[in-house]
């Protein structure tokens, strides 16, 4: 995940000079497209990885749910 979040800024600061370059859209939509699966999954299995991925329906879950070397899997 950690990877694939830098592979997906470079590409950004890449395309922030480039932004007609075919290529480096493609591969900025496979990342991104692949970081959202990785990062589903792993929130699927322990819970939110950051803060963006908490619910805040009822109440604030955040500090409740247990860490990933806390899990019993």
């Amino acid at each position: 995940i950690r990877a694939l979040s830098f592979a997906l800024v470079e590409t950004n600061l890449y395309l922030d000079s480039y932004p007609e370059c075919p290529d480096a859209l493609a591969y900025f939509r496979r990342v991104r497209d692949e970081l959202r699966e990785k990062t589903a999954a792993y929130e699927k299995q322990y819970g939110p990885l950051t803060v963006m991925g908490a619910e805040a329906k009822g109440r604030w879950e955040w500090v409740n749910t247990p860490w990933p070397w806390e899990s019993e899997d």
